[in-house]
Parts: C-alpha cells; sequence; structure tokens
C-alpha cells in the first residue's frame, strides 16, 4: 500500500509540473502575441502558419490546423477531416472552405502545444515578414501613382505660370522664373532661395507696373506682398476687397514658411551648422505654392490695369 501511495504522489508531483509548464507556455502565447502586435504596428497585416496535425481520432479522422495572426490576436484555424470530405462531395473549392476558429489562449491544451512548435512558429513569421514587403511594395506603388499625378498638376501648373510671366513681359521676372526651374531637380536648398528671390522680384514689378510708392524702405517679401495685394484689391467692391484680405493671410502665411524655409535650409544665408538635408518635396511644394499665388497676383493685375496717375510718365515691366 506504502509503494502504491508513493506512486500516486509521484503522479501528482508530474502533474504539477505539467500544470506548471503549461501556465509557462499560456504566459508565453500572450507574451508572443503582445511581441507579435508591437513588431507589426498600426500595419493592418494578417498572415497564416503552415498546416500541422492536431488531433488523430482515428485511421480516418482526425483534426489538422493553422495559426492566423490578425488584428493583434492569435487564433487557431481548424478543420475536421469530415469537412473535407463533406464540402468535396458538394465541389466546395478548397478556397471557399470554412475554418472554425478558437484563440490560442483558449483552446485545447494540446492544440496549443502543436501550434507553439518551432516549425509553425517560424512559418507564421515568415508569413507575417511576406506581408510586410508585399504592404511596403503597395505603399510604392501608391506613392508612385501619386507623385506621378502631383508631377502632372506641376508641368501643367508651370505651364500656366510661364505663360502668365510671358503675358506680364518682365525679362527679369522670367529670368527668375526660368531659374527656379532650373534648380529645381539638382538642389534643394538652392531651389527655395531662387523660388524666394522670383516671389519677391514679381511683387517689386507688379507694383513698378503699377507705379505705387513703397510704403516702406523693407523692400523684402513680406512688406512688397502686402504692398501688392493692398494695391490689387483697391479697386474691388467691399465683399470682394475683403476675400481678397483673407487671400492675403494665407499668402502672408506661404511668405513666413517660406522664408523661415530659404533661412533655415537655403544657400541664401549658408547652410546652418548640423542642418540635416531637406527633402526635394519642400522645394516642389514651395514652388508649386509660390506659382499659384504668382498666377492669381498676375492675374489680377491684368484684370484690373492700374489707373493713370497724374503726372506719370508711361512705364513698363520691361523697365525693371
Amino acid at each position: 500500500m506504502i509503494l502504491m501511495d508513493n506512486s500516486i504522489s509521484a503522479l501528482t508531483a508530474h502533474r504539477q509540473l505539467a500544470d506548471q509548464k503549461a501556465a509557462a507556455l499560456l504566459q508565453r502565447v500572450e507574451a508572443l502575441t503582445a511581441d507579435l502586435t508591437s513588431a507589426v504596428g498600426a500595419q493592418p497585416v494578417s498572415a497564416v502558419s503552415d498546416i500541422a496535425n492536431l488531433d488523430q481520432r482515428g485511421e480516418d479522422e482526425w483534426i489538422y490546423g493553422k495559426l492566423r495572426f490578425a488584428d493583434g490576436r492569435l487564433t487557431v484555424l481548424y478543420r475536421y477531416s469530415a469537412d473535407d470530405e463533406a464540402d468535396a462531395h458538394y465541389g466546395v473549392a478548397p478556397e471557399d472552405r470554412w475554418w472554425n476558429n478558437v484563440e490560442l489562449t483558449k483552446c485545447k491544451q494540446q492544440w496549443r502545444e502543436k501550434m507553439m512548435d518551432d516549425a509553425v512558429l517560424q512559418s507564421l513569421i515568415n508569413r507575417i515578414k511576406e506581408a510586410l514587403v508585399a504592404r511596403a511594395a503597395r505603399i510604392d506603388a501608391s506613392l508612385a501613382a501619386v507623385q506621378k499625378v502631383l508631377e502632372a498638376e506641376s508641368s501643367t501648373l508651370d505651364a500656366a505660370m510661364t505663360a502668365s510671366v510671358d503675358g506680364f513681359g518682365s525679362a527679369t521676372l522670367a529670368e527668375h522664373w526660368h531659374d527656379v526651374l532650373a534648380k529645381l531637380p539638382l538642389d534643394t536648398p538652392d531651389t527655395l532661395a531662387a523660388t524666394y528671390s522670383m516671389f519677391e522680384t514679381l511683387c517689386s514689378a507688379i507694383l513698378h507696373e503699377r507705379q505705387v510708392t513703397p510704403k516702406s524702405r523693407d523692400r523684402s517679401l513680406q512688406f512688397v506682398l502686402r504692398e501688392c495685394v493692398d494695391e490689387l484689391a483697391g479697386a474691388d467692391p467691399a465683399a470682394a476687397k475683403q476675400a481678397g484680405y483673407e487671400i492675403l493671410k494665407t499668402f502672408q502665411g506661404l511668405s513666413s514658411g517660406l522664408g523661415a524655409l530659404r533661412n533655415r535650409f537655403s544657400s541664401a544665408h549658408g547652410t546652418l551648422p548640423g542642418t540635416v538635408p531637406l527633402d526635394p518635396a519642400y522645394a516642389m511644394l514651395a514652388k508649386n505654392a509660390v506659382a499659384t499665388a504668382a498666377i492669381f497676383l498676375l492675374s489680377r493685375h491684368q484684370a484690373n490695369p492700374p489707373a493713370r496717375r497724374a503726372g506719370d510718365a508711361p512705364s513698363g515691366p520691361g523697365a525693371i
């Protein structure tokens, strides 16, 4: 009897050890889920492992499954061999066959052990990697498509700006605009400096053409832009003038932003030590924004010609 009691005690000890290991495995599942979720981040990817046999119920009856990671969860997808026989009988295609599912933390312990096998886990990790690589490729394709559209729109904008500048007739302004286009694909800092200079030249040219006496000795963009918009909105109805001042606020923001980029990153004052190279997209943004503003200002100038002031001598844009 004592021998029997010792044997049962030994069994109890082995069961307790198995319970401890099962609990440790469950904790490992939770840790693995957290690690995979952190690794994937916000990317909406899902993946499944290779198939493994979960339970052999008889010579011709079994349950098989695969591990799935999606939405921050690990689940077991499983099917019965009888399901395959029924689907085959009714002609259900393999890709359309239904899989039952249960969370890995809530499935049978034996299933969890099978799904936490090294080969199964490695196949899942490989599939997640493939999904991330595929997603990056899709994002690259989307970016390329957007870039293509932006480049097409930018080309249209460049053509409209060139036509507006040519119509204005200032050789200096035309030279500055073509300088911007020439520098754009070559050097971001130089493009920013050229864009800023071109915008200043544009505003000064419009004021000169309209024979406006500057109110400020400071001829930097901030001041000439304000005077330019004030002049162009001067003859508009009150409502339109108010709208013009609202646009002025946008232009002033553009002026400030462009000035900040120029002072920090362009070659106008020398690049500051430790400055990280600026992405060429900023140069494209600055060029497009300034071209849009310039087309508006030039169109307002043409639509609202200056009134002849008494004693004023004729002048033209080619004079500057």
